[in-house]
């Protein structure tokens, strides 16, 4: 490693632990990329070791400065990080979806007063090939009087877990909440955790 690049490396480090508020941190992450100006530049993330919720990422520009990423995503949008070397791409051919059906495509009808008619009307939709996505938040009560019942959660979580049906694409998250402000004790209503 060159000095410079030692530099930049500190200079990373830095602004991370004054991110997260800590100099306990671990680098979790290291790429490079291009800015849309063409400069190339360095991203670091770090994590506070045993705090899930407590990550962050600085951009290291060719100077040796450090710049939070949030801060350059509010300048040039979310994934403005181009890669530094762009391979080709295969192009990928989509696959056509059938259309979807109507049985019977049309009906026009003129009722007499007072009249009941029934029609059967088919709507066929074929599979579409995607993964079906799902959004799935745990959410769990952590105040005292669930204190018994917390351990039989712990105890079959794995069973809800694994009993979605294969082939999910699923975006998983953790919280829980207590009672707020009442009793004293608890800081918070809820608290997102994953």
């Amino acid at each position: 490693m060159t000095s410079s690049q030692g530099d930049r490396g500190d200079a990373a480090r830095q602004a991370l632990a004054g991110l997260l508020g800590s100099t306990e941190i671990e680098i979790v992450g290291e790429t490079t990329g291009r800015l849309p100006s063409g400069e190339e530049v360095r991203q670091v993330s770090a994590v506070v070791p045993g705090e899930p919720n407590r990550a962050a990422s600085v951009v290291v520009d060719a100077s040796g400065e450090a710049h939070p990423l949030r801060r350059l995503e509010a300048l040039y949008g979310r994934g403005f990080l181009a890669p530094a070397a762009v391979r080709e791409r295969p192009t990928l051919t989509p696959t056509p979806t059938p259309p979807v059906t109507i049985d019977p495509p049309t009906n026009e009808w003129t009722l007499p007063e007072c009249v009941t008619e029934d029609e059967t009307v088919t709507v066929f939709v074929p599979k579409s090939g995607v993964r079906p996505k799902a959004d799935v938040y745990l959410l769990a009560d952590t105040t005292f009087s669930m204190h018994d019942i917390i351990g039989t959660v712990q105890a079959g979580i794995d069973t809800v877990v694994s009993g979605l049906p294969p082939g999910l694409d699923v975006a998983w998250g953790v919280g829980n909440y207590k009672d707020f402000p009442i009793p004293t004790p608890n800081p918070y209503a809820f608290q997102h955790q994953l």
